[in-house]
C-alpha cells in the first residue's frame, strides 16, 4: 500500500504532461493514490482467492486419478492434457494478454473487442487442433492414448479459448470478483461429476467432455454478467477489427510460444522416451510448482490493466511503480520458494502415496 498511485502526479514533478493531467476534471483525471491502492488490493485479493478456491477443489480430481485410478491412468491422462496445454496458448492467439490492455484503456469497447477476438481465437483453435491431430498420428502413440489426446484437442481447445477471452475481458474491466463468482461453482460441479463418473467406471474420456462443459458454462455465465451489469455492452463483429487484433497480437503469440508452449513439451518428450507411467510420476512432482505459479499469474492479471493505464498516461510514473513492485515481489518470493522446497517430498508422499516416492 506504500506504492504511489498508479495514475497520480508526484508532488514534486514538474513534467508538463503531469501538470496537464492534474488540471483535468475529476471524472477524467487520474484517481487518488489511496483509490488506486485499494483497487489493486481488491483485484489482487479477488483473483488470488478465485485461483486458490478453484485449485483447492480442483486438486481433488488429479489426486483421485493419480491415487485411485493408478499411476498408469494418471500418466495417460497427463500426456493427453499436455497436448492440450501445449496448443492452448496458441489457440488464444495472445489475445488474453492484449484484451485487458485495450479494455483497460477504453472499457466502452469491451463488447466489440471480445466478439472480434473470439473470431480470431476460433480460427486459431481450428488450426491448432488440426496440426495437433496430425502430430499425434505421426508420433504413433498406442491406440487408446492417441484417441484420448485427439478427443482432448477437439473438445477443449475452442471452448477454452473463448472462456479465457471472456475472463480477459473481466480483467480489463477490473471486476475480478466476478471470476470468484463464476469459477468456484463451475469448478465444484466439474470435479464432483468427474470423480463420480470415474467411480462408476467411466473411462478417462469423460474428463475431457466435462472440461468442455465447464468452459462453455463459465463462458455463458460471463456473457450473462456482461450483458446484465456492463452498460452498453454489445457483441458486434467488425472485419477490420478482426484483422487488426490478429496482427497486433502477433508479438504476444511469439512470446507465448517461446515462454509457455515450448516449456510444456516436457511431458510429451517424456511420454515417448520413458512411457506414460513415467509421465504420471513426473506430473505429480510438478503439480505443486504449477499451483504456486498460478498465484503469481493472478497477481499479474490484477495489476495489468492499471499498469497499462499508467504507461499510457505517464511513462515516468509507470517506471516508478514497476520498480517498486519488483522489489516487493522479489522479497516475497523467497519464503514461498523455501517453504515449497521443504514441504514438497513429505506432502507428495502423504497425499499421493508411496508409488510416487
Amino acid at each position: 500500500l506504500g506504492i504511489p498511485g498508479l495514475m497520480d502526479k508526484p508532488a514534486t514533478n514538474n513534467d508538463p504532461q503531469e501538470s496537464k493531467l492534474a488540471s483535468m476534471p475529476p471524472d477524467i483525471a487520474p484517481g487518488p493514490a489511496l483509490g488506486s491502492a485499494r483497487r489493486i488490493l481488491k483485484n489482487s485479493t479477488a483473483l488470488s482467492l478465485a485461483v486458490l478456491l478453484e485449485r483447492g477443489f480442483a486438486l481433488f480430481l488429479p489426486w483421485y486419478v493419480a491415487r485411485m485410478q493408478g499411476r498408469e491412468d494418471w500418466g495417460i491422462y497427463s500426456t493427453a492434457l499436455a497436448f492440450v496445454m501445449v496448443g492452448a496458448p496458441i489457440a488464444t492467439w495472445g489475445l488474453t494478454q492484449l484484451l485487458p490492455r485495450e479494455i483497460g484503456r477504453d472499457s466502452a469497447k469491451a463488447g466489440r473487442l471480445l466478439a472480434n477476438a473470439g473470431v480470431v481465437a476460433a480460427l486459431a483453435s481450428f488450426l491448432v487442433t488440426a496440426v495437433g491431430t496430425v502430430l499425434v498420428i505421426l508420433l504413433n502413440y498406442p491406440q487408446d492414448v492417441r484417441m484420448l489426446i485427439i478427443l482432448g484437442l477437439v473438445m477443449t481447445l475452442l471452448p477454452r479459448a473463448e472462456y479465457l477471452l471472456s475472463e480477459a475481458t473481466v480483467n480489463g474491466l477490473e471486476k475480478m470478483e466476478w471470476i470468484v463468482l463464476v469459477r468456484f461453482p463451475a469448478t465444484l460441479l466439474r470435479v464432483i461429476l468427474s470423480i463420480g463418473l470415474l467411480a462408476l467406471g467411466c473411462g478417462l474420456h469423460v474428463l475431457f467432455w466435462l472440461w468442455a462443459a465447464y468452459y462453455l458454462l463459465a463462458f455463458a455465465a460471463y456473457l450473462m454478467l456482461f450483458h446484465t451489469l456492463v452498460s452498453g455492452f454489445s457483441l458486434k463483429l467488425d472485419a477490420h477489427l478482426i484483422r487488426s487484433l490478429a496482427v497486433r497480437a502477433l508479438p504476444f503469440v511469439a512470446t507465448l510460444f517461446v515462454g509457455e508452449t515450448l516449456a510444456k513439451f516436457d511431458r510429451i518428450f517424456l511420454s515417448k522416451w520413458e512411457g506414460t507411467d513415467a509421465v504420471g510420476a513426473y506430473a505429480v512432482g510438478i503439480m505443486l510448482v504449477q499451483t504456486l505459479l498460478l498465484i503469481a499469474t493472478a497477481i499479474m492479471n490484477a495489476l495489468y490493466p492499471a499498469l497499462s493505464r499508467a504507461y499510457h498516461r505517464s511513462k515516468q510514473q509507470f517506471s516508478l511503480v514497476v520498480s517498486q513492485l519488483f522489489r516487493l515481489l522479489f522479497a516475497a518470493v523467497f519464503p514461498v520458494m523455501l517453504s515449497a522446497i521443504a514441504l514438497a517430498r513429505p506432502l507428495i508422499l502423504l497425499v499421493f502415496g508411496d508409488d510416487y516416492g
